[in-house]
């Protein structure tokens, strides 16, 4: 009998001598030796004994999953991966991601906050202020982009005096 380096292998080659075999209608010889194929693979699926790499795999399953339901759901594998390194186990991001794949774990937060872009269509100018020497009576303004949970953006606009480390003036649109 061949060797087969994995039993991943043996059950695919199993598989695919079966499916070929219904498939192009052999006759009852090659049939029966199907079922006696069939019957040789759940004999040793019931006598399995899961080796080392198996025991790990289900083990860091268990415990990846009990974090994803402490977090009550929302943690995704680059997270429970943190969470895991600080136990003490160390685990690829593509193991734990097949892991949690093959136990049903989802996070459930959808979306990724994305900071808004803004598009300038002309050249960027040099900052002049850096080149002084003296630097009192200079102000900076800045306008940041607040999200709120509607979705939409506020904007808060304020000017600063980085002297005294004061803001002089603010204001909060939505436009």
């Amino acid at each position: 009998p061949k060797q087969f380096k994995s039993k991943f292998e043996l059950v695919t080659r199993i598989s695919r001598y079966i499916h070929e075999r219904i498939h192009t209608y052999e006759s009852n010889l090659v049939m029966q030796k199907s079922v006696q194929l069939i019957d040789i693979r759940a004999e040793y699926w019931v006598n399995h004994v899961p080796s080392k790499g198996e025991q790990e795999n289900q083990m860091i399953q268990e415990m990846a999953k009990e974090i994803w339901l402490s977090s009550d759901r929302v943690y995704g594998y680059k997270r429970i991966k943190i969470a895991l390194h600080r136990q003490g186990i160390n685990v690829g991001v593509r193991r734990l991601w097949r892991l949690l794949k093959e136990a049903n774990c989802q996070s459930v937060m959808t979306e990724k906050y994305r900071k808004p872009v803004t598009e300038v269509l002309y050249a960027l100018r040099p900052n002049l202020i850096k080149q002084l020497d003296d630097q009192s009576g200079v102000w900076s303004a800045d306008v940041t982009y607040i999200r709120v949970p509607s979705g939409q953006y506020r904007y808060l606009g304020m000017v600063y005096n980085p002297e005294n480390r004061k803001v002089l003036a603010h204001q909060l649109s939505s436009v």
